[in-house]
């Protein structure tokens, strides 16, 4: 799927709902809440970014971007397990740490990449 740099919350909210409705096998009602709750976390999320732009580095701006998002998903994940039903949560919970184990091998991927290379990189 790639970057969603230019993506509206709404899309995305939608792209998002529509896997979870699949993954989780949620019913209507389940899914307009779903629906409703993830794009708040996006919108959040979003707004969070403005606030704590990624190119400031510094470690109390990482700190307390850090602490704010853990206090969006944290809400963000009460009230799904409010929504969905223990066998879903379950699910849902199984999902998440996929999703927070295949990022994390991502950065790491992006640390260990070779420099690059100062000839412009012709092998011939």
């Amino acid at each position: 799927m790639g970057r969603r740099g230019g993506m509206d919350p709404e899309k995305m909210a939608d792209e998002r709902t529509n896997r979870l409705k699949e993954s989780l096998d949620l019913d209507n009602k389940q899914t307009k809440k779903v629906r409703e709750l993830t794009e708040d976390l996006i919108v959040n999320t979003m707004a969070l970014n403005m606030e704590f732009p990624r190119r400031d580095t510094t470690q109390a701006t990482r700190q307390a971007r850090r602490e704010a998002m853990k206090g969006i998903e944290a809400d963000y994940n009460a009230e799904m397990q409010n929504v969905l039903n223990e066998e879903q949560y379950a699910e849902y919970e199984k999902l998440q740490a996929e999703r927070r184990e295949k990022m994390a091998e991502r950065r790491k991927e992006g640390r260990q990449r070779p420099p690059k290379r100062q000839d412009g990189g012709n092998d011939q």
